[in-house]
């Protein structure tokens, strides 16, 4: 079952993030390898208020990071074309 299937069909390239700054400050602190605490201390610094992203805590930002859609999974198949029995080539889909 699809847990996106509620989602509309268009959706922003940054979502479930506000915008490119939100998505580039999520990443940064999804890839720095802060503790929690650290990050929760991060996000309740009054300049980070300020900014208004919209995760206010470590788990929130963790539970946006989780719903991202997976990474596509692709298939491949050995094709042998008649022009070229010799030469198979794998089409990838």
């Amino acid at each position: 079952m699809n847990c996106h299937s509620d989602l509309p069909l268009y959706l922003p390239l940054t979502y479930p993030f506000a915008g490119l700054n939100e998505w580039e400050l999520a990443k940064w602190l999804g890839t720095t390898g802060l503790p929690n605490t650290q990050i929760d201390a991060f996000l309740k610094l009054s300049w980070v208020k300020s900014s208004l992203p919209s995760f206010k805590t470590s788990a929130d930002l963790v539970n946006r990071i989780e719903s991202l859609p997976s990474v596509p999974v692709w298939t491949g198949k050995w094709i042998t074309l008649p022009e070229a029995p010799l030469d198979p080539q794998l089409l990838l889909y």
